[in-house]
């Protein structure tokens, strides 16, 4: 499966929410998933190289912008990958605005939800 990791970044220092991340990221490798982890460190110039072949614009580097850029990145991964994708929710999902925002998003187009707390799969409608 395809999964992309949603969590809390603000309010933690930057070592704090890459080891999380990075700790998800690992598990959810080794049970054979293909990762897209945005703490990662190359997420944002990856994000922006895309968006540039994409769009031809260039994101600057505010978050309504990168988060814009999320959402549409998961849009395109629900139209390549289908039933094929899911969001994992961190355990500390809910304290974030960011991480909220791409569940309510997941919700509405219909992605696969897991949540990390749960290890629950669910539709995103549901």
């Amino acid at each position: 499966m395809i999964i992309y990791i949603s969590g809390q970044m603000n309010g933690l220092t930057k070592e704090e929410y890459q080891r999380i991340f990075n700790e998800a990221q690992k598990k959810l490798e080794a049970d054979g998933h293909k990762v897209f982890n945005p703490a990662d460190d190359g997420w944002v110039e990856w994000l922006n190289y895309s968006y540039q072949k994409t769009y031809g614009l260039q994101l600057t580097s505010d978050y309504d912008n990168i988060l814009l850029a999320d959402l549409q990145f998961l849009l395109g991964l629900k139209h390549l990958h289908g039933d094929n994708f899911a969001i994992f929710m961190l355990s500390n999902w809910e304290q974030s605005d960011g991480a909220t925002t791409e569940h309510s998003y997941a919700k509405a187009i219909g992605i696969n939800i897991i949540y990390q707390d749960s290890n629950i799969e669910r539709t995103g409608k549901n």
